[in-house]
């Protein structure tokens, strides 16, 4: 995810995410606004998690 971060490409990817992990889509988001700000991504990243949790937890990055 961070090598898409940082040259604006597209990742597929599904991983497994803990209890612990909730705060994941909150720190890529934050990651990208860091890095491209007002400019915005011209990357696309899809993370589809696995879990046993049954919390639902989300972030949006919007334009």
């Amino acid at each position: 995810v961070s090598h898409a971060i940082e040259n604006e490409k597209e990742v597929h990817k599904t991983t497994k995410i803990y209890n612990t992990d909730q705060a994941v889509c909150g720190r890529i988001a934050g990651v990208i606004t860091k890095r491209y700000g007002d400019i915005g991504f011209a990357g696309q990243i899809n993370i589809r998690f696995i879990s046993d949790v049954g919390k639902l937890f989300a972030c949006f990055l919007i334009p």
